[in-house]
């Protein structure tokens, strides 16, 4: 909104709220501070909209929106609440973040109901109670939130013992799917795909891809024929911090499908998925260690050398930290 009108980000947080004179004082009140700006306030600080981004800070104004706001709002609510959950600018706090989901729940906010919901099922802040659980997603889901649809979704499918249960799992996948939602597009996908029809399954792998869906991307890019679309889909997923998106476009560059054959970016790849799997060995990586080194004409420079014998234990204790470290100058 703001940078389609062409506001000033800076001159709106202005209006709003004065910077803080210090890092440990709250901001300073405003002469146009109202308690129904405050929760405002707090977003324009937790996305560093016309200032730095300060968690610290946007908990300050979303507790204090929800302290003094002239009415109960299950969005402020729902917000301090999660905030407590994360231990997102606050001390992580389950039974105060269950207080607020509570608040917020109670007053029909679909969110707040899923939050409060995830706390029954995984014991945070109160009992566990997983009927308690699956009524609240049953609420929430019922408003059209389909992150909780899913999730509901996802319990009944594990019963497996009721065919009953099986039917109203998809029955909610299938809701959310055709209204639009991309990942139940991409779970109904699946369904297809395990019951052998392929062809409803890309189709709703697609519309998933489409619509931005990490997992439907994969899963699209795997049936397309089109190396272009492959690699178009796996990127994007990557971009968007999946793993197995980034494996696949690290394979994409490596094999050159729908692109030049490029070691170093699908070593990068490999080398990404490796650090975030807390797995530093790959046969990949190995591969792609000793094309660099095909692609030199077979000289296997001081940084490769290493780098492949430490991948490899050769002549040495394996040790792919150093692989790592070495093969690092090289891209």
């Amino acid at each position: 909104f703001i940078k389609d009108n062409n506001h000033d980000p800076y001159e709106i947080f202005k209006w709003f709220c004065c910077e803080p004179e210090d890092e440990q004082s709250p901001p300073p009140p405003h002469k146009n501070n109202k308690p129904e700006y405050y929760f405002l306030i707090g977003f324009l600080w937790e996305w560093g909209i016309g200032t730095e981004s300060s968690m610290k800070d946007s908990f300050y104004w979303y507790q204090l929106a929800a302290a003094e706001s002239t009415k109960d709002d299950p969005v402020v609510y729902n917000q301090v609440g999660y905030c407590y959950s994360k231990g997102f600018g606050v001390r992580q706090n389950h039974e105060l973040a269950f207080s607020y989901f509570q608040k917020s729940a109670e007053l029909r906010y679909a969110p707040g109901q899923k939050n409060l919901a995830n706390c029954y099922a995984n014991g945070l802040g109160v009992a566990r109670d997983l009927q308690k659980a699956l009524q609240l997603y049953q609420e929430s889901a019922q408003a059209a939130y389909y992150e909780s649809a899913l999730i509901l979704a996802q319990y009944l499918k594990a019963d497996t013992k009721s065919q009953e249960n099986q039917e109203k799992s998809l029955n909610w996948i299938r809701i959310a799917a055709y209204d639009s939602y991309p990942p139940a597009q991409t779970e109904l996908g699946l369904h297809y795909l395990n019951s052998s029809k392929a062809e409803s399954a890309k189709e709703w792998f697609k519309l998933a891809a489409e619509n931005g869906e990490p997992r439907g991307q994969i899963q699209y890019a795997h049936f397309t024929r089109d190396s272009t679309e492959k690699f178009t889909y796996f990127k994007k997923a990557a971009e968007a911090g999946d793993i197995e998106g980034l494996y696949r476009l690290g394979d994409c560059y490596l094999m050159g499908i729908g692109t030049r054959i490029n070691w170093n970016k699908a070593t990068r790849c490999f080398l990404k998925v490796a650090e975030k799997n807390g797995n530093y060995f790959d046969t990949y990586t190995t591969r792609c260690f000793l094309k660099v080194a095909e692609k030199n004409g077979n000289d296997f420079d001081t940084y490769t050398t290493l780098a492949y014998h430490f991948s490899l234990g050769m002549g040495c204790s394996k040790d792919m930290h150093k692989t790592m470290r070495y093969y690092k100058y090289k891209i």
